[in-house]
Formats: structure tokens, C-alpha cells, sequence
């Protein structure tokens, strides 16, 4: 009985690394796990992860190294589970593959590969440590796997564009961009320097600031704030006007830019703020966005129904862990 797939030859098949491990005899190699009786080693394990753990001893060190390789490997070892509980369900409902897929696909790998033919593709495999037979053992198996996950998760796997619509419109704060203000400000201490005169100097200020000078706020900030960023007029950069502190949302709210408000008066001290540029609130388009939402929602369907998949075949599996 043979399984009408559309394949992807590019995935797994098409990217395997070969890893050398000529200093361990696969007789002494320790079995990390059994699925349905059947073993998986180290070697199993690093053939897959080798070149990313090569990678990790120039990003961490030391009990962080360990802890990270650690956690790559048993990722990888819950893949390779997966995959062979694939493959056997492949094999227990007796599917195949074409007939002509082997010897295309292997030549597809010997082009990529940089030799010329088979013969140099053989040699190759012997310098890694295998040989043609098992890689075509290992490349069908691969293959059939990504196959079989295709069928069953991702190939009838759709969203109409109403639903799209539907979640754009339900999911409108994802994609909208609340008003920014970017504020400049003037502290005085309830404990500084002037807590024995915060309300004779905010008059001074009030006064001082009537006009919304910005060369006054600026001389002010060096002269009396207590604040942040003296030496930048008082500067604190964008801040977004939903996580605002209430007081200040309070005064500021509906004020052009350019503006000098305050006293705000909190049990801290006394705030003058200066509204040096505002941001309106920007919303994406339906247009601009669309495209990514169907991606999203195409991915989180095909994840749902891989995990139902895996599930389905871990229910009727018999796995037993021998790590830690």
C-alpha cells in the first residue's frame, strides 16, 4: 500500500550532518532511551546536535556550558523519539515511498555534497564513518518521517480569510501602538536640599514656567532638580502613555508638546514636567498585517496538530528513559 504524499526533499534529508566519532565503539555506546524496544544511543543523539553543541563553549562556560549542552541534548533525544515513534507507525501501516525517490534525492546530495559521483560520494560516507547502505537506510527513514508528518499535520492544514479578518479585529491591541511621550523633568526632594521651602520655590517656578520657556525649564533643571539626566535638560527619554504612572498620565494627558505642567505632588516630591515631543497612537493596517497573521495562525495550527499527532503515538508507545 503506498502513501500519495507530496514530499519536501529539502528538509531533513537534504541538511543531515555527518559527525565523526571514530573514538567510540558503538558496542560501548550507552542507550539513552528505548522506544518500542528499539534503542537510541549517544551517537544517535549527537549525529543530530553535534554541530550546535560545537557551538555552545563560545556563547557560555563552565556549570552554564554544562547545564546548556545538558538541555541541547535532551531536546534533541525527545526529537528523536518523536521521529522514530513516526517512522514505526510508517512502518506498521506498511506506506512506502515512490520508487524513484532514493536515486533522485541521492543525487540531488551528491550535487550538494561537491563530488562528482557516486563513487566519490561512497568515499566520502567511509571517511565519515558509515557507508552507502546505511545512509540510505538513514535518508529513507528521514524522508518517510517528514513525509508522514506532512500528511497527517500539515498538508490540509488551511485559515480562510474571514478568519483571518475575524482575528485581527478580535486581536487589535497586537497590533496596535499606544501614544508615546517623551518627557524632560524637574524634581524637587520631599528630603533634598529644598524641603524646607518646596512651596515657595514651586510658586517661583509656576510663575517662572507660564510661558512654557524651554531655555527656563532647561536653567531650572540645572539649578534645582533632584532628578534624573540634570545634565540633559532632565531628559527620561519615550515613555509609552499606558505605563505612564497615574499622577503623571493625569497632568500630562491632552497637552501639546512644549508644555510645562506641575506641581504634581506625590509623597516623593514635587514634579514639573516638560513635554518635549509626543507620538500619536498608530494602528496597523488590515493590509500590512494580514500576511503575518495567516503565517501565525497557520503555524499554531500546524504546532496543534503535531502535538496531537505526537500524542496519539506516545499514548500507544513504550518508552523507557535510562538518564537521569
Amino acid at each position: 500500500m503506498k502513501l500519495i504524499l507530496k514530499l519536501f526533499f529539502c528538509a531533513i534529508f537534504c541538511s543531515l550532518t555527518f559527525v565523526t566519532l571514530s573514538a567510540v565503539e558503538d558496542e560501548k555506546v550507552g542507550v539513552l532511551a528505548t522506544v518500542n524496544g528499539e534503542p537510541i544511543t549517544v551517537v544517535d543523539i549527537l549525529e543530530l546536535c553535534g554541530w550546535e553543541e560545537s557551538r555552545l563553549p563560545y556563547m557560555y562556560r563552565d556549570e552554564k556550558l554544562e547545564k546548556e549542552i545538558e538541555k541541547l541534548r535532551f531536546k534533541t533525544l525527545e526529537r528523536v523519539i518523536e521521529r522514530k515513534l513516526v517512522y514505526q507507525d510508517f512502518v506498521e501501516r506498511k506506506f512506502t515511498l515512490p520508487k524513484n525517490f532514493e536515486e533522485s534525492n541521492l543525487d540531488r546530495l551528491i550535487k550538494s555534497s561537491k563530488v562528482n559521483n557516486r563513487e566519490e560520494f561512497e568515499k566520502l560516507l567511509i571517511s565519515q564513518g558509515t557507508n552507502m547502505a546505511d545512509f540510505r537506510k538513514k535518508a529513507y527513514e528521514n524522508v518517510a518521517v517528514d513525509a508522514l508528518i506532512n500528511d497527517r499535520c500539515y498538508r490540509d492544514t488551511f485559515v480562510t480569510p474571514r478568519e483571518i479578518y475575524d482575528f485581527y479585529l478580535n486581536n487589535m491591541d497586537e497590533f496596535t501602538y499606544s501614544s508615546k511621550v517623551r518627557l524632560q523633568v524637574l524634581k524637587l526632594s520631599i528630603s533634598g536640599i529644598h524641603k524646607n521651602e518646596l512651596d515657595k520655590l514651586s510658586s517661583h517656578l509656576i510663575a517662572l514656567f507660564k510661558n512654557n520657556d524651554e531655555k527656563e525649564f532647561y536653567d531650572s533643571v540645572l539649578l534645582y532638580s533632584e532628578g534624573p539626566n540634570i545634565d540633559n535638560e532632565g531628559d527620561i527619554g519615550w515613555i509609552d502613555n499606558r505605563k505612564l504612572r497615574k499622577d503623571f498620565f493625569a497632568v500630562t494627558d491632552g497637552k501639546p508638546a512644549g508644555s510645562i505642567v506641575g506641581p504634581v505632588k506625590v509623597p516623593e516630591g514635587y514634579y514639573f514636567l516638560r513635554i518635549s515631543d509626543l507620538k500619536p497612537e498608530v494602528k496597523d493596517s488590515f493590509k500590512s498585517v494580514k500576511n503575518q497573521i495567516k503565517k501565525d495562525m497557520l503555524l499554531e495550527l500546524k504546532a496543534n496538530n503535531y502535538k496531537m499527532f505526537m500524542d496519539d503515538l506516545r499514548g500507544d508507545a513504550y518508552i523507557e528513559y535510562f538518564i537521569k
